[in-house]
């Protein structure tokens, strides 16, 4: 089950008559409009030490654009893998499909990598990788800013996407300041080793440009932060933040990474989702019952059926925050309508069967329906389709939570299915 919550919803600025002219597509931003992204890819932005070693190293990112656009100024968006800060890089699969559906939209995005790795053995090392991240992130949006006018990019719109580590990057990168530098940071006093010294402040690092970084709305998946006291009025960064309750590696709540001990205790969704509203921002929560860490991956493989509904909230929230989308076309061409605009479902909980009523307006020829499990599995239940009506058949499914998705031209909408006997 989803449970969305808007913690506080802000006044968003109407588009001036140029930035309408500028951005001529109807519905860009929020369908696809262009067939190709042009990709260039392994841009030095920066070099830095790594943990086990004081010489640096070239850091790189890719920048993806809307083949054979023509806008003058475009939103960035950074989307920042995960991987615990032990590994990862920006060709993960899901930050790959995140960075291409979005330039298909019309954005410019960009994916980077950071430094990652530590020794679990040292003090502080999880925090300490955490901020190196932290840095190469900024230092990242800084590069990307300084070269604006290259990539045509409009640098009061840089959003950013993140998934685990990704997520609590891009929320430290949006909220912290140097007051609110962990102290491990500062080194560790008596430790030996490589990575005890001070890592220095948060934009002292990876590059010596001076840009500022600004991230005006950010999508963190299954994401958290060290201190919720570093989220204060000066912050002016609107969220999306998508968790599941049953997530073991980032809490939903409150509790230690990866659920251990010697990691840190963090802040997961549910917590800073209201922090973050309080000091005057946007807050938006969605919840997914049942359902751990990293969902829209089944073990190592991605996407399963959790992705489009993901990414068209990532979609639709991004095109609210974006001064050049019109979020008014939201509900006429999205693909994340709600349940009871595409459809009406009964029984619910089901023992037998349940039926689907579709809207009169769909060609039944152009709407696909599929039933999945938690685990993001096609779940075997037979169905029939005639005129505007689907039944099916679960009998031989076990009790539990299901999914029931339904694409049709208009966009994806999607609903929990309980099996009850």
């Amino acid at each position: 089950m989803i449970k969305h919550q808007l913690y506080q919803w802000l006044t968003l600025c109407l588009a001036s008559v140029f930035c309408v002219q500028a951005q001529a597509q109807t519905g860009r931003y929020i369908r696809p409009l262009f067939n190709n992204v042009t990709v260039t890819t392994n841009i030095q932005y920066g070099s830095a030490a790594p943990h086990n070693s004081t010489n640096p190293a070239p850091l790189a990112l890719d920048v993806y654009e809307p083949t054979g656009d023509t806008a003058a100024l475009r939103p960035l968006v950074i989307c920042i893998y995960g991987g615990s800060f032990i590994g990862g890089s920006k060709e993960a699969s899901d930050i790959r499909k995140w960075a291409d559906t979005l330039a298909n939209l019309g954005y410019v995005t960009m994916a980077h990598n950071y430094r990652v790795g530590f020794n679990p053995l040292q003090t502080g090392a999880v925090v300490r990788a955490g901020y190196r991240a932290l840095q190469d992130t900024r230092a990242a949006v800084r590069f990307m800013k300084a070269n604006a006018a290259t990539y045509r990019i409009d640098t009061n719109q840089i959003f950013m996407v993140g998934n685990s580590a990704g997520a609590i990057t891009a929320l430290q990168a949006a909220y912290i300041s140097n007051s609110d530098r962990p102290s491990e940071t500062f080194g560790i006093p008596g430790a030996a080793g490589l990575d005890t010294t001070d890592l220095l402040d948060i934009d002292q690092s990876t590059n010596t440009l001076s840009n500022t970084v600004e991230v005006k709305a950010l999508v963190g998946l299954w994401g958290a932060v060290l201190d919720t006291n570093a989220i204060d009025m000066n912050d002016n960064t609107n969220v999306l933040l998508i968790h599941g309750d049953q997530d073991a590696t980032v809490p939903i709540d409150i509790g230690n990474a990866l659920s251990q001990p010697s990691f840190p205790v963090v802040y997961g969704s549910r917590t800073i989702a209201p922090v973050i509203a309080r000091m005057g921002m946007t807050a938006e929560l969605e919840v997914y019952e049942g359902l751990d860490h990293n969902f829209y991956y089944t073990g190592s493989t991605f996407p399963n059926a959790y992705w489009d509904t993901i990414a068209n909230s990532g979609i639709n929230f991004l095109c609210r925050q974006n001064t050049y989308c019109d979020a008014s076309l939201i509900n006429i061409i999205s693909v994340n309508e709600t349940a009871t605009q595409a459809f009406r479902l009964f029984p619910n909980p089901a023992r037998e069967e349940f039926n689907v009523i579709f809207d009169q307006s769909y060609n039944l020829s152009d709407v696909n329906v599929q039933l999945f499990n938690l685990q993001g599995q096609v779940a075997d239940a037979p169905y029939t389709l005639t005129e505007q009506n689907a039944t099916f058949n679960v009998q031989n499914l076990p009790n539990g939570v299901y999914l029931l998705q339904i694409k049709t031209p208009k966009g994806v909408a999607a609903q929990k299915v309980v099996v009850q006997r």
